[in-house]
């Protein structure tokens, strides 16, 4: 907000405060309902600032200040009435950071429904003042940050959430009745002791972290408890009552006496290296999670956890070397434990004695050794039976017998991914093993034999092998799996795959074999299996043999799009061939140069098919052949496209070069086709008359050197043509032109080089709806011989045309347009002959043009008028009756015609009744509200703009307040703060 000098006394604003009769409005507010937001501003300009945007005010529940001067903080007073009729209930007050020392019991006691109070960052000292507060239940108060030395509980009843860090709490007074707290946060302050006990109260959320606690007495339960920070390690005694629990407990210590912890114990020893665990000082704890993680742990004593009753125990991103010590229990039940990224060499099978002796077999143990330095383990199921997830990522294992899966009759998911890995031996696993789901990603493997995963094809449903050094898939590699569902060999060295690798496979459904480096698909390699998904992209293959991809009946995305410089020269027949469920087929940027007959057939549900980026010439007949198509993709075409009466295509989006001969594109159910990014020497008669049904032609990006005259014979179906660059370069539109279009609705010719229109251009066009002409250089327009005709016209645009003359014909009968659009030109008369045709007009933009003068009724013909934009022209005079046939209008916009109104303050509105918008703004209007009658005259009027107007301060003032008492918007499109102004709304001192 600028800084405006008042002259006038401002009614209503005394009655706040007391001020010179000069004063300066500095600081800076701003309003958003429902809040009100102040920075830089004393509390006297707070009621000054409220005042200015009263008119703009509807409701108020909040006031944020911040970083200002509240120094001599005084009582409020009561403002609702003088922002009337704004809804005003403060809710939420925060002065915070603005220099709040001494208040008093009666400061904030006109907020009668206060919430939430935050004066955080000030200079207050004591709670005295609280007693005089008025609040809700649910009260929340923010005093954190500030210089507070003494705590009396008995100044914060019945509040609900209190914070209170940061300040020089030492001493604390207790509530004379009991009282229970929410949340209270007293982090970093100087208690020595804590009692609930003493003080007579209960906190369910308390967090007491970085104090110089010696003693901590709590009763009943808690929801969360933090005593972290080194100081409070002291304390010998937490809890005094015999049902006290806590259901999160953060500590930077580990408590004497046994606790019993619902969710989650969270050891957070901050800032300590290499920490040892006390052996004399074992945790007697029952919670569902402990958490040690990233504490720099080296060592865990003997038998530590042994009175620890905990399901998940986290150890993660410590310093362990060795784990070596028996640390669990007898009646541990532990279901997941994570020992990741550690620095872990070695871990002994007597660590996991008794982790997970109490678990009982209906739950799963998962452990996590990810990202550690482990060569090998040993014997792991035999101290977990139930182990079900085994993470060993990362690592350093060389072999994968040095992991030994002895008794792991519950292992499902095994993750070895990551490792350094280079052969796995055909009897690996043997025995009662059950692996659903194995990642031996990311490691050196060379080979997949066909007994690599034997022992366990009958269970496994997931195999993930990316980023190898695998060369080659044998026959039969992947063959007979009942239940494997997805196979991801991406990213590996792979050249060959035999007939056969990937077969008998009754529940697959993805197979990835991406970014490798396959040659040639040969017949058959995928046999008899369901997959859905192939992924193909990023090899060098050159060569699809016949049937490469046959009798794929589930198959849904095949995607073999080539980045590399090997190309696929040939696609042979039937290389795709019965694929009944296939949907996206992606084979772009292979290179492809010639598909044979039959390629495509037998294929009913394809969505998309994309052969972009290739260097195929034409479609020959029968390349396709029984295949329903959504979507067709292709480029650089420069022979015919054919396809027989068995194809079925819905969209074609085509790149086109050199001459587009006669029947050059032929499909029988082709419906939509979109030319794009085409480079075309000439379109000849005749080229699309081989599509009967196309109903819709876009042509986007493209350049046409010529076009014979009959380029559009046939498309007697079409209902959208946007021809706007085929006429990119034609001056006139000759007579017969669209002729056979008798279902076309849409017509788009724009930003084209027209000029001129000739009669009977548009003959034919019986159902024509919509006509866009704009962006063309017309300049004479006969509107008559446009729209006569087209019966079913319901918009013409005729925008940014260079239109200086427009004008309808004598003879003529009225059209049915509704939306006419003539902005944007160099218009600069109308007459009342002008829109005489025009008796359905419901929206005219006349707006950007020349016009001077609005001469007696040129709207006279027009009564259905709803919306009519006059802006930015060159009007000075609107006689009386020049807006005569107006009587339905509901939108008016004249604003920026910036002499309109400086010979005169009146405008021939007699007859807008029924106007709902005006836009006067920048029209050098100083007066223009009679008070006392325009709400009579203008009963529906619930928006104006005014802006940029000579308004006198105070003249414009009292219509603001006028315009607000009748609930009329006045707030403009574009504000100006930078000048005199109210609530943007510019005016002259």
């Amino acid at each position: 907000m600028f800084c405006l000098l008042l002259l006038r006394e401002m009614i209503g604003l005394l009655l706040l405060v007391s001020l010179p009769a000069v004063f300066s409005l500095c600081g800076e507010c701003n309003y958003s309902s429902p809040i009100f937001k102040c920075q830089g501003i004393g509390q006297d300009d707070l009621l000054l600032k409220l005042f200015r945007k009263k008119d703009v005010m509807f409701n108020l529940h909040e006031i944020f200040i911040e970083d200002s001067d509240f120094s001599s903080i005084r009582p409020f007073v009561d403002f609702s009435y003088d922002l009337s009729p704004a809804e005003v209930q403060i809710k939420y007050l925060t002065i915070q950071r603005s220099k709040v020392d001494a208040v008093s019991s009666d400061t904030f006691g006109v907020f009668k429904d206060l919430n939430k109070l935050n004066l955080r960052q000030n200079d207050i000292t004591n709670l005295a003042w609280l007693t005089g507060l008025s609040y809700t239940n649910y009260f929340n108060l923010d005093l954190s940050y500030n210089k507070i030395s003494e705590l009396d509980f008995n100044s914060l009843k019945q509040m609900s959430s209190i914070w209170l860090n940061n300040n020089e709490i030492s001493i604390v007074k207790p509530a004379s009745d009991y009282i229970s707290f929410d949340f209270v946060d007293l982090r970093y302050n100087k208690l020595v002791t804590f009692s609930e006990f003493e003080y007579n109260i209960n906190i369910q959320y308390l967090d007491l972290s970085y104090n110089y606690l010696q003693m901590l007495s709590l009763q009943n339960k808690k929801k969360l408890l933090k005593i972290e920070g080194h100081e409070n390690s002291n304390i010998l005694y937490i809890g005094t009552s015999y049902f006290y629990s806590v259901y999160n407990f953060y500590s930077s210590f580990i408590p004497n006496n046994s606790l019993d912890i619902g969710n989650i114990f969270k050891f957070n020893c901050i800032d300590t290296d290499f920490l040892v665990l006390d052996s004399n000082k074992t945790p007697n704890i029952r919670s569902h999670i402990f958490d040690f993680s990233n504490n720099n742990l080296s060592n865990i004593p003997q038998n530590y956890f042994q009175y620890v009753q905990a399901s998940v125990l986290n150890l993660s991103f410590n310093n362990f070397l060795v784990l070596s010590n028996k640390v669990f229990g007898a009646n541990s039940a532990i279901t997941t434990i994570d020992l990741s990224f550690s620095k872990i060499k070695k871990i002994s099978n007597t660590f996991f004695i008794n982790c997970c002796s109490s678990s009982s077999s209906y739950y799963s143990v998962f452990v996590n050794l990810s990202g550690n330095a482990l060569e090998e383990i040993d014997g792991i199921c035999t101290r977990i039976p139930q182990l079900k997830h085994l993470d060993l990522s990362s690592n350093r294992i060389t072999n994968i017998s040095q992991i030994s899966l002895l008794n792991c009759t519950y292992l499902s998911f095994f993750n070895i991914s990551n490792n350094f890995i280079s052969h796995i031996p055909p009897d690996t696993f043997q025995g009662q093993v059950f692996i659903k789901t194995i990642d031996i990603s990311e490691n050196n493997l060379l080979f997949i034999y066909e007994s690599t995963f034997s022992n366990i094809k009958r269970v496994l449903k997931n195999i993930f092998l990316r980023k190898n050094n695998i060369l080659t898939l044998g026959s039969s590699t992947f063959d007979d799996f009942d239940y494997l569902q997805n196979i991801d060999l991406s990213d590996n060295k792979i050249r060959k795959i035999e007939q056969y690798a990937f077969s008998n496979l009754k529940s697959i459904d993805i197979i990835n074999l991406s970014n490798n480096a396959i040659e040639v698909l040969e017949s058959y390699t995928y046999y008899n299996i369901s997959v859905k998904y192939i992924n193909l992209q990023r090899n060098p293959i050159h060569n699809i043999k016949p049937k490469a991809f046959s009798n794929l009946k589930f198959v849904q995305s095949l995607n073999i799009r080539n980045l590399l410089v090997k190309k696929i020269d040939t696609i042979s027949q039937k290389a795709f061939y019965n694929l009944q469920n296939l949907r996206y087929l992606d084979l772009s940027d292979l290179g492809i140069s010639r598909i044979e007959p039959y390629a495509f057939s037998n294929i009913n549900c394809l969505i998309e098919v994309n052969l972009k980026n290739n260097n195929i010439q034409g479609i020959d007949k029968y390349i396709f052949h029984m295949v329903n198509i959504g979507t067709l993709l292709l480029n650089s075409i420069s022979n015919p496209i054919v396809f027989d009466n068995t194809v079925r295509i819905n969209k074609m989006i085509i790149q086109l070069t050199g001459i587009v001969g006669e029947r050059f594109i032929s499909s029988v159910f082709l419906k939509n086709l979109t030319i794009e990014d085409s480079q075309i020497e000439l379109l000849k008669d005749n080229c699309f008359v081989n599509l009967p049904l196309l109903k819709s032609l876009k042509l986007i990006n493209t350049t046409i050197d010529d076009t014979e005259d009959n380029i559009f014979n046939g498309l007697t179906s079409l209902t959208y043509l946007d021809a706007s660059q085929i006429f990119q370069n034609k001056m006139s539109l000759k007579e017969y032109t669209f002729k056979d279009m008798r279902n076309l609705e849409v017509l788009i010719i724009s930003n084209s080089a027209l000029n001129t229109i000739e009669n009977n251009t548009f003959t034919g066009l019986s159902k024509l709806k919509k006509l866009h002409l704009q962006g063309n250089k017309l300049t004479v327009v006969n509107l008559t011989a446009i729209t006569n005709g087209l019966p079913d016209l319901l918009t013409l645009n005729l925008s940014s045309s260079s239109i200086k003359n427009v004008h309808t014909s004598k003879l003529g009968s009225p059209n049915n347009v509704k939306y006419l659009d003539l902005s944007k030109n160099f218009i600069e008369k109308l007459d009342t002959q002008t829109f005489r045709l025009f008796q359905n007009l419901v929206e005219l933009h006349l707006h950007s043009n020349l016009l001077s003068v609005i001469e007696y009724q040129t709207f006279f013909c027009t009564k259905n008028i709803k919306t009519l934009r006059l802006d930015n022209n060159k009007i000075s005079t609107v006689p009386i009756g020049g807006f005569a046939g107006l009587e339905n209008l509901r939108f008016l916009n004249i604003s920026d015609n910036v002499n309109l109104f400086y010979y005169s303050f009146e405008l021939s509105f007699q007859t807008l009744k029924k106007l709902e918008i005006l836009y006067i703004d920048n029209t050098y209007s100083r007066l223009l509200l009679d008070f006392k009658n325009f709400t009579k005259s203008f009963p529906y009027v619930k928006k104006i703009g005014i802006n940029d107007n000579p308004f006198n301060c105070e003249n414009l003032l009292n219509t603001l307040e006028y315009l607000n008492s009748n609930g009329i918007d006045y707030t403009p499109y574009n504000p100006k703060f930078d000048r005199n102004n109210f609530n943007g709304v510019t005016c002259i001192l």
